[in-house]
């Protein structure tokens, strides 16, 4: 959804950050370099799986 609200291309996604606490953020965290997951109490398991640097 996001690329099609936005011209991406516009954009360095490699040097780009996401942050974000929720699964259903995945397709985001993974389109930039940068996919962070915000440990916030919540289940995090799938940030581990992936990957995904957590703080």
């Amino acid at each position: 959804k996001l690329s099609q609200t936005l011209d991406l291309s516009m954009y360095d996604l490699a040097q780009s950050y996401a942050y974000s606490d929720c699964p259903s953020d995945i397709p985001l965290l993974s389109l930039v370099g940068n996919g962070i997951v915000v440990e916030c109490g919540k289940d995090i398991e799938w940030a581990k799986i992936l990957g995904f640097e957590i703080v």
